[in-house]
């Protein structure tokens, strides 16, 4: 197989290796799809035994559920193992389920019934919202920062930004202005200075309050707070979705233990991202698959009753002409009134629960501040500190030419 990856967009990823981080997928449902077998469940066991103990429970809900679910499975395997420290696993994740959204956007038979009016919501392959694809984009990035991989980590955000703006039905403007900044920021990390000047074109015409970075500033702080955006069925038959902030978390600010107290920039609200598209909000997300079925419905009802009608002047003219075309509306009538009962728009609530509500970034001199761990702060939404959240992390080293102190979300 091909030691090069290639995304199947305008932004390319050569990461060598990278098939192996679908090994663990295949290796299971090769398991799974075979003839029960006390060998075959114990290399099963083994498999999963070679797993860090915190992510094994993980693994077994991803190969002993379904295909439809193992987007979203490797997506809450990847937030675990971040949380974790367990980096490799998380890149592994995220790579699988990248791997498969991928699928879901082309012309294979679950690439047509996920994008297919005729399935109900709940029933599809997950792939993800916008926000959630955008999002495994930004992990993706992320690591490769990590590991002081600028020209991937710049592809990936730019793939982000991407399905930022790739709806089922719709293309909108990408808005996400953390995968713009991480891009602009990637991007002079590997000398591309005209792209980067391009990506922060963009960050001021949505954030015109943020400062860019001077050229001095080699360190990027990256602090996740709160919880997932929600997803709830609304509406008759629940068949619109709706989004609600994440709850029972009350980190909404972030302070730094650099120069004084400094205040990280909230670049991201994950919630406004779920709940909107291209900067427009968005109350329910399956109108297109309702009014589709609606107008069906209508449709196939006019059609029904004209062919009535025509029928009965065909009976009392005895115009065989008039009996032929009735007798053609009504099948057409018929079909439309068929399709409009197939069209089935309950929505799919399953969200990646992993995702934080809201990413702030901050960037600093490791010259003039040293390289030492930063003391991350949270604060409530009157600026209380949380005492309980404050963690030290450690600035690491890429590498290269910068460094990167990265918290995720807590909760």
């Amino acid at each position: 197989m091909s030691s090069q990856r290639r995304r199947k967009t305008m932004f390319c990823i050569t990461r060598p290796g990278w098939t192996a981080c679908g090994f663990a997928m295949a290796f299971a449902s090769a398991i799974l799809a075979a003839p029960a077998a006390s060998a075959q469940q114990q290399d099963l066991h083994a498999y999963i035994a070679g797993k860090p103990a915190a992510l094994q429970p993980a693994f077994w809900v991803l190969v002993e559920g379904e295909q439809r679910d193992s987007v979203l499975n490797n997506m809450e395997i990847a937030s675990l193992a971040l949380k974790q420290h367990e980096y490799r696993e998380a890149a592994d994740a995220i790579d699988r389920a990248l791997l498969d959204i991928e699928q879901y956007f082309g012309l294979t038979e679950d690439a047509l019934k996920a994008r297919s009016l005729w399935y109900e919501e709940g029933s599809k392959a997950f792939k993800g919202e916008p926000y959630e694809r955008a999002m495994a984009n930004y992990y993706r990035g992320m690591l490769d920062l990590r590991n002081g991989d600028y020209d991937n980590a710049r592809a990936s955000f730019a793939n982000g930004n991407l399905q930022d703006a790739f709806a089922e039905e719709e293309q909108y403007r990408s808005d996400f202005a953390l995968l713009i900044f991480l891009s602009a920021w990637a991007a002079e990390r590997a000398g591309s200075q005209s792209l980067a000047e391009e990506r922060y074109t963009e960050l001021t015409a949505l954030r015109p309050d943020f400062q860019r970075p001077p050229p001095e500033h080699d360190t990027l702080v990256i602090v996740e707070t709160g919880t997932s955006p929600r997803k709830l069925a609304d509406g008759v038959g629940h068949a619109e979705l709706v989004y609600r902030r994440g709850r029972g978390f009350k980190d909404r600010q972030v302070q730094l233990s650099i120069r004084g107290d400094a205040v990280a920039y909230p670049m991201e609200d994950i919630f406004l991202q779920a709940s909107t598209r291209g900067g427009r909000h968005v109350d329910r997300i399956l109108e297109g698959k309702i009014k589709y079925r609606n107008e069906a419905s209508t449709r196939g009802s006019a059609l029904t009753d004209t062919a009535s009608a025509l029928s009965d002047v065909a009976i009392v003219s005895q115009d065989s002409g008039i009996g032929d075309v009735a007798a053609g509306l009504s099948v057409i009538g018929s079909m439309q009134l068929m399709m409009a009962q197939s069209a089935k728009p309950r929505a799919d609530t399953r969200y990646w629960s992993g995702l934080p509500d809201a990413v702030h970034v901050f960037t600093y001199s490791s010259r003039e501040h040293g390289t030492g761990p930063v003391t991350v702060t949270y604060l409530d939404k009157a600026g209380r500190p949380l005492p309980l959240l404050t963690q030290t992390i450690e600035r690491l080293d890429d590498g290269r030419i910068a460094g990167l102190v990265w918290a995720v979300s807590q909760h």
